[in-house]
């Protein structure tokens, strides 16, 4: 596996039917725990010790590092560690997955250089079982490029299809034109919509324009336009900037 970028390592926590990033974090540790119930007795063979399956208490710990993402990030994990709230969050890691369920901050600290920003430590214990949702591999040889959006992951991919819909949609006339219309950097909502559709539909999503414009933008536009970046420039072979 390829080294991973730290600013890719985030905390989310629920806010409503979305997930907002609170945090990034330079170092973590997740665990998962699963205490052994002891049923040894005078009988066992060899006296050798026997476990009972499927007693013990599991748990899931993350603990890390990082920096919040601003003053309100920073009250609001605040506000739950002294109210000892038990919170919806998720961790991304990625090319491992998304760690989602309910936690309660259990450790809150703070750090900082006189020159450099304040940090903190955190850990968070499981109050449920967790999921994990696989991250979305997506294959660039084929063109394609991962995007998350919410709590759900996409594939992107400009397929001649997709070009072709996006010819018509734009009024680009051909490729050519395509290619010029996009190398601009100005693009208005409707045409990061457009390609933005074109772009899930070619990566096996059904959604419509409707639909697509109704997608969540918890993380704002940016990560929408380092996506529809990737993507331009996986098709027209340079980096286009949405």
């Amino acid at each position: 596996m390829t080294a991973q970028r730290g600013k890719d390592l985030l905390i989310r926590i629920a806010d409503g039917d979305v997930f907002t990033a609170v945090a990034g974090l330079r170092a973590r540790q997740i665990a998962f725990n699963a205490e052994a119930v002891d049923v040894t007795n005078a009988d066992s063979a060899g006296r050798w010790r026997e476990l009972l399956a499927g007693a013990g208490i599991r748990r899931a710990s993350v603990s890390g590092s990082g920096v919040f993402r601003d003053e309100a990030s920073d009250a609001r994990m605040r506000q739950a560690f002294f109210e000892g709230r038990i919170e919806t969050f998720q961790v991304v890691v990625p090319a491992f997955g998304t760690i989602e369920g309910a936690f309660q901050i259990t450790s809150l600290e703070y750090r900082g250089d006189h020159a450099g920003e304040v940090t903190f430590d955190m850990a968070l214990d499981s109050a449920g079982p967790p999921r994990l949702r696989e991250p979305v591999m997506a294959n660039r040889r084929r063109g394609e490029v991962p995007l998350v959006l919410g709590d759900r992951a996409y594939t992107l991919c400009l397929t001649l299809g997709a070009l072709a819909e996006l010819e018509d949609a734009l009024d680009a006339g051909d490729l050519a034109g395509l290619a010029e219309r996009f190398a601009g950097g100005r693009l208005a909502a409707r045409d990061v919509i457009a390609l933005l559709g074109a772009s899930l539909r070619g990566g096996g999503h059904d959604l419509d324009d409707a639909a697509v414009a109704r997608l969540p933008l918890s993380e704002g536009l940016a990560p929408i336009a380092e996506a529809l970046g990737a993507v331009l420039a996986a098709a027209f072979g340079e980096a286009a900037d949405p």
